[in-house]
């Protein structure tokens, strides 16, 4: 079984700071743009049923969008041009988001794709994109509350993103690295990309992530992401090609 990512005080407390004033500011948005308001209080419903019902680990506002003017620790728009991804998404890909979160990225890069294709195994979150899809009209999104290794499609994409989901901080992934990396592979087209997001290297073994992706691909690119947030500094996005 994979490792859990172990989170520090210190991290805890910023988080917890970051929540309050996350908080705020969408309290302001709300208020300010009431066209956003329907949307604005489905997302504060799945939030607060995702705090009762939900026993894992939490990280509430983590992504945020602006298109729907709701403020995260990663703003959705800024991530994917750091990312580069307008340089390499075509009309007819399909692409699969492992761990997409409250899909803020899935649903954004949908309107430069043919189709994406988006899971994560907390269902608060993945209803969160699902009503945030239907709000902006973003149909060729589909979302699916599944862990990866229980993943299944006929589907084989040309894309696939796994953005710092390779390892978990909730502990939910039966996935040794070297197994995670290889049902990626699996489900890339021979010319297919995989778009990846470490995490901080202070939170897993480098040399592990390294080795399992070189087992099954080549680094075409490489750039280390620079990152406002503490609690995301330290990370490095690779694109890279099945072997």
């Amino acid at each position: 079984m994979s490792e859990k990512i172990k989170i520090s005080m210190k991290e805890r407390f910023i988080l917890a700071w970051l929540t309050i004033l996350y908080e705020t500011k969408n309290t302001i948005s709300t208020s300010s743009n009431p066209e956003l308001k329907t949307i604005h209080e489905k997302i504060r419903k799945h939030m607060v049923e995702e705090k009762k019902e939900w026993k894992r680990p939490k990280y509430p506002y983590y992504q945020g969008y602006d298109r729907i003017k709701w403020t995260g620790m990663r703003n959705t728009e800024k991530r994917i041009e750091n990312y580069g991804l307008h340089k390499y998404l075509k009309k007819d890909w399909k692409v699969l988001d492992i761990g997409c979160n409250m899909g803020f990225v899935s649903i954004e890069t949908s309107r430069f794709v043919g189709q994406v294709d988006a899971l994560d195994v907390n269902p608060h979150i993945v209803a969160i994109g699902r009503d945030t899809a239907q709000f902006l009209s973003a149909k060729n999104v589909n979302f699916f509350v599944s862990q990866f290794e229980e993943f299944n499609s006929n589907n084989k994409y040309d894309a696939i993103f796994s953005f710092a989901n390779h390892k978990t901080g909730d502990g939910l992934t039966d996935f040794t690295i070297h197994s995670y990396f290889k049902k990626v592979r699996e489900y890339l087209k021979p010319d297919g990309l995989l778009f990846f997001e470490s995490h901080n290297h202070n939170h897993e073994n480098w040399n592990e992530v390294d080795k399992a992706l070189d087992d099954f691909f080549i680094k075409i690119y490489e750039k280390p992401l620079v990152s406002e947030n503490k609690l995301m500094k330290g990370r490095v996005f690779r694109i890279l090609k099945r072997k």
